[in-house]
């Protein structure tokens, strides 16, 4: 296959990415904003029982933290037909506008069940955005750049959370200070709105939704080029197949015939399932709650604390942006829990060290315990964060990629509410040790599962991914391959000598 390599980036590609991944900062900001607040918040609110009541009712806490994850499950659910009916942009703008909305709600709560309806209303908000983000990187980006750009979409989830941790600590002394942590998420919201209308429809989108001619437009516009006849070739190619092999108005049942985009979906549901489950929003929601227990007492210091950790992800998370297309999403996925294995098997010991997880005697377990997290967060930033995204975005064929990245990302929102509904309860039930012992096993599934089923899409362009699902053959460092990878031209891409 001749050459698709583009050298760099145009400008309005550039913008067209920075924009797709402000979404990843609304998220961050918000997930990383409630590790803060709520402690300014139960401390604000302390005598106020009737109205708020937090200081001694973990439930309404975690209530609060989770509403905005159980509407992000029902924004996936929507995204699929409004994505497909509106295009990728419209989506985006809706999601930045309605997460305005909730960010103002919560600065204005007057009691604890309006703060949560404020929380489910960002939540529905980030919800439309982290499911469209990725699908309208990965479809406007160079196959060489898409990647990268998806990846730098986690880079900016980790800066929003850092950015939030920032404003937590420099307002964890401020009367009422939480109001202005929770309202400024309004600002960067509308940042994004404003970009949002610089930017072009996905050309792929509007290719498959009878736009062809916008849809190349685009293409040429993005590329910098009228040579895009390759790659032009590819979207159509896709259209055609789309259009020869689908049978049903049915999409699901569609999606569930076909044996390649079935198992797709599973490695997709399982990317979401590992990510959730093997403990990182336990540590970037309750991080600050974490250290407090780890001896830590001062909130302020808790919240800054908390912020170094947030800046360990973000750092860490820039080495996945630059090593994702040479060493391989695989491979790195692998590495990072590999990396997270470690930091629990880590933190398991430490726990288990303390009686009765009290240690107030010893400043040594405390930092222990602060290094362990910064490690988890080294090992979670480059792959683990981001690549569930990124390679759910990429592998599903553009007929089904609405309805089957909408599954993708309702399990995410799905095992993310379980999690924070249940995680820091359950800790408090069977010790910080046992948690962690627990994350421990299931990195372990996760390292056995993607070493044996993951595929890897380095090099492909987004049109050929699916084919790699096709007929499987893989164990450990061997990826799939289609049996008919030689007629359907399945190779990495490499640039020309």
């Amino acid at each position: 296959m001749d050459e698709l390599r583009t050298t760099t980036l145009t400008p309005i590609a550039k913008l067209t990415g920075f924009a797709g991944t402000c979404a990843g900062f609304l998220f961050g900001y918000d997930i990383g904003v409630m590790s803060g607040a709520i402690v300014k918040l139960v401390n604000d609110t302390k005598h106020d029982e009737v109205q708020w009541g937090l200081q001694h009712s973990a439930v309404k806490k975690e209530i609060i933290v989770t509403m905005a994850i159980a509407m992000a499950a029902v924004g996936s659910i929507l995204n699929g037909k409004a994505n497909a009916m509106f295009g990728r942009r419209l989506v985006l703008i809706l999601g930045a506008l309605i997460f305005t909305v909730g960010s103002l709600m919560m600065g204005f709560a007057q009691d604890w069940i309006f703060l949560s309806y404020g929380r489910g209303t960002t939540g529905l908000g980030f919800g439309l955005l982290m499911t469209t983000a990725p699908m309208y990187i990965a479809e406007q980006m160079p196959f060489d750049w898409r990647g990268p750009i998806n990846v730098s979409n986690q880079l900016m989830i980790t800066l929003g959370a850092e950015v939030a941790a920032i404003i937590d600590g420099l307002l964890a002394n401020t009367p009422g200070g939480w109001r202005f942590m929770l309202g400024f998420g309004a600002v960067p919201s509308l940042l994004m709105v404003a970009l949002m209308f610089k930017v072009p429809e996905s050309c792929r989108w509007l290719t498959h939704n009878g736009f062809p001619d916008k849809g190349k437009q685009t293409l040429v516009l993005l590329r910098g080029t009228v040579d895009v006849d390759e790659e032009w070739e590819l979207i159509e190619a896709e259209k055609q197949r789309r259009e020869s092999e689908v049978e049903s108005s049915y999409q699901i049942l569609d999606m569930l015939k076909c044996s390649g985009v079935r198992r797709a979906l599973l490695v997709g549901v399982m990317l979401q399932i590992f990510q959730q489950f093997t403990g990182i929003n336990y540590i970037l929601y309750y991080s600050s709650t974490i250290i407090m227990d780890a001896g830590i007492a001062a909130p302020e210091k808790a919240i800054w604390t908390s912020a170094v950790i947030n800046a360990i992800n973000s750092l860490f998370t820039i080495i996945g942006v630059y090593s994702i297309e040479k060493v391989g999403r695989k491979i790195l996925l692998l590495l990072s829990f590999s990396v997270m294995f470690l930091s629990v098997i880590f933190l398991t010991i430490i726990f288990r060290q303390i009686p009765d997880n009290s240690i107030e005697h010893s400043s040594y377990y405390t930092w222990a315990i602060v290094a362990g997290l910064c490690l988890f967060c080294a090992g979670f930033g480059p792959g683990v964060g981001p690549l569930p995204w990124t390679i759910s975005a990429e592998i599903y064929p553009m007929w089904c990629r609405d309805t089957a990245f909408s599954i993708t990302s309702l399990t995410n929102w799905i095992c993310n509410s379980i999690v924070t509904l249940t995680f820091l309860s359950l800790s408090v039930r069977i010790g910080s040790s046992n948690m962690f012992l627990m994350f421990t096993i299931i990195i372990s599934l996760a390292l056995v599962y993607f070493s044996i089923f993951l595929p890897e899409t380095r090099g492909l362009p987004l049109e050929k991914v699916n084919l790699l699902f096709e007929k499987q053959s893989t164990f450990l460092g061997c990826s799939w391959k289609s049996e008919n990878a030689e007629e359907n031209e399945v190779m990495p891409l490499t640039a020309k000598q």
